[in-house]
């Protein structure tokens, strides 16, 4: 690592990084970690997370966690500090916050864009708005799209998404539950805590969305996640986006700081574009643990029939609809995979099993 980012006593003499890789090409991101192992001379370690490992272990898995997770995406993450404890490693550094103070995730493009319009004008949203779709590409533009489309009249919504269905970005996982599928009562109870589309920026603009992902809505989230997976294999993790002092700076900064002429995270780029190749620095796409969460789902089709066959009860009736575990275990392989929410039924399910209908003494499952 340059001395120019971390200074070399802070982290020793000889770095190692850690990569979780995908054997399907369109998300896998090596390309851009090798680079960076070349250009440090870091000592590279892989590995290859995969359905079948993961549903070996689901059950360790969801113990070590806690309480269920959204998607299959946090289980790279448990990868790669089970691969730093192998290779020696206790204390790793980490770039959780980054996205969230930096303004990272194509989710902000949209606040973004409503705050240029409300303090520029609306010639000036136009240019961003070209800006931010000749930088950011199809994802970016997606993300526009969905965002327009949550806003309109939900009978024109539906016309519009048989027109031009939304697309996920590739290697995304975790697609929520339908309302059909989730118990009424649940609903009921938990109504004003649903999910909605953000409204219009306030004024605190983007930095007040930023604020709250940092704070309440995303980022307490996947600290808990990495937290729990580091703690899986007694591993320290340290986060430097996250400093107190960096925070309080970046926060302070005007808005095309983060967002300008269409790249995100524009300040951290800048800084960095001397020291870093620059196929990272000036790189367009994004992703974030990707997972070919479909694949894993199939490979695991008959562990997953077999768990709704046997909790089909009323243990699930609080969360789930009666009907919808028959309904969706007599699906084909690939239907069923495809089924909204299935991997957050099915760790529900795991989830009530370890810690309710079990010993809470930690299983031996080597």
């Amino acid at each position: 690592m340059d001395e120019r980012v971390i200074p070399d006593h802070l982290v020793g003499e000889h770095q190692k990084t850690f990569t979780a890789r995908n054997r399907e090409e369109e998300i896998d991101e090596y390309q851009f970690s090798h680079l960076i192992a070349q250009q440090t001379g870091a000592e590279e370690n892989i590995v290859f997370p995969s359905g079948e490992t993961l549903w070996q272990e689901i059950e360790s898995f969801v113990w070590n966690m806690d309480e269920p997770v959204d998607s299959t995406s946090q289980y790279p993450q448990w990868n790669v500090m089970r691969l730093a404890k192998e290779r020696g490693v206790t204390v790793l550094l980490d770039g959780q916050g980054g996205d969230e103070i930096l303004a990272g995730y194509y989710a902000y493009f949209p606040p973004y864009l409503s705050q240029v319009r409300q303090q520029r004008g609306v010639l000036s949203s136009f240019k961003a708005v070209w800006d931010v779709c000749r930088v950011g590409g199809a994802p970016a533009i997606n993300v526009l799209w969905q965002n327009t489309n949550q806003r309109l009249p939900w009978r024109l919504s539906q016309i519009t998404n048989k027109i031009a269905p939304q697309k996920s970005t590739p290697g995304s996982g975790g697609s929520g539950l339908n309302q059909f599928q989730i118990s009424r009562e649940f609903m009921k109870r938990f109504y004003d805590r649903r999910w909605q589309p953000s409204s219009a920026v306030d004024s605190n603009g983007l930095v007040g969305v930023l604020y709250r992902d940092l704070t309440s809505t995303n980022l307490p989230k996947l600290l808990r996640y990495e937290d729990r997976n580091s703690m899986a294999f007694s591993l320290e993790t340290r986060l430097p986006f996250l400093d107190y002092r960096l925070v309080e700076m970046v926060f302070s900064l005007p808005l095309n700081y983060r967002i300008h002429q269409g790249w995100s995270k524009w300040l951290l780029r800048r800084s960095l574009s001397h020291i870093l190749p620059q196929e990272v620095s000036w790189r367009r796409s994004k992703l974030g643990y990707p997972v070919p969460e479909l694949k894993w789902l199939m490979q695991g089709s008959n562990y997953i029939r077999h768990l709704l066959k046997e909790h089909d009860n009323e243990q699930l009736a609080p969360y789930i609809e009666p009907g919808v575990l028959r309904q969706i275990r007599e699906l084909p392989d690939k239907e069923l995979a495809a089924t909204s929410g299935l991997w957050r039924i099915v760790n529900l399910i795991i989830w009530l099993d370890q810690f309710f209908n079990k010993s809470l003494d930690r299983p031996d499952w080597d």
